[in-house]
């Protein structure tokens, strides 16, 4: 199995890509939604940013909140497992099919 991981890389343009890697499909497991947090905290704190663009590995997007993170919060009432990260912009990179509720 894959090691589920965040990157980012900011480039010269002041542009940071956030990158998930949770094969196959992205999902939003506990430990991808902490890694968000994490760099959209980062991304906050820098004044080297003025844009960042999150987008999937593998020619894949996100295949939305991992199954196991719904049962928890539904087991738990723990609500802070859904992420509530703000930057000032954001935009994404969406390559083939997108469909969303």
């Amino acid at each position: 199995m894959s090691q589920i991981r965040v990157m980012m890389e900011v480039g010269d343009d002041s542009v940071a890509v956030i990158t998930i890697f949770n094969p196959p499909l992205n999902t939003m497991a506990v430990s991808i939604i902490a890694g968000l947090m994490e760099k959209f905290d980062e991304v906050s704190r820098r004044n080297d940013v003025k844009a960042a663009v999150l987008t999937g590995s593998g020619g894949k997007f996100c295949g939305g909140l991992d199954l196991n993170v719904i049962q928890k919060v539904h087991l738990t009432g723990d609500v802070s497992l859904v992420p509530q990260a703000s930057v000032d912009l954001a935009l994404t990179a969406i390559e083939g099919f997108f469909l969303s509720f």
